[in-house]
């Protein structure tokens, strides 16, 4: 192979190289699974840094990237890999319903200061209701738990975020 040959293929490979790397956002790349799925809202800063780094370096690729990651959905994290456990399992079995009982609050003194506290001492387990992801549905009964839990598992979209609806509540 003649050197000006080797030196034209070499050029050639990494042209490819680039124009494949730049297509693709390193979400895409690291979390195939990801793409075009629902997801959280919630930036994966590791892919993030990642897509920066790209633009750092190599101003064009780095907004290919970007837009391919956005436009696809990896650069967000799944449902699934953010926020507390639940405290039941995914599918609400009758022996995790039975488990519930009633916390009742002085009147007047409901905030979501007192109502985090006052679960916390129940359960002695420390909750946030001020955490973006906690949303709130309305029962009429709790019969109607397993149907509300749920939508709103399935639906992001359902209920109420927890301190909107503590918002709600008259002031103390």
């Amino acid at each position: 192979m003649q050197r000006r040959e080797f030196i034209g293929r070499v050029v050639l490979g990494s042209w490819c190289g680039v124009g494949v790397a730049s297509s693709t956002g390193c979400g895409t790349i690291f979390h195939q699974d990801r793409v075009h799925q629902p997801h959280s809202n919630q930036l994966d800063w590791k892919i993030v840094a990642a897509d920066a780094l790209g633009l750092i370096l190599f101003f064009v690729p780095g907004v290919i990237a970007f837009a391919v990651d956005f436009y696809t959905g990896a650069i967000y994290l799944p449902y699934a890999a953010y926020g507390a456990a639940p405290v039941c399992p995914p599918v609400v079995t009758p022996q995790c319903v039975s488990s519930f009982e009633t916390l009742e609050l002085p009147p007047g003194v409901i905030s979501q200061r007192s109502v985090e506290e006052a679960v916390a001492a129940r359960t002695g387990k420390a909750i946030s209701l001020s955490d973006a992801n906690t949303r709130a549905g309305r029962l009429e009964s709790i019969d109607q738990f397993t149907v509300v839990h749920q939508r709103l598992q399935g639906e992001p979209d359902y209920g109420v975020p927890s301190g909107e609806l503590l918002r709600r509540l008259p002031p103390v």
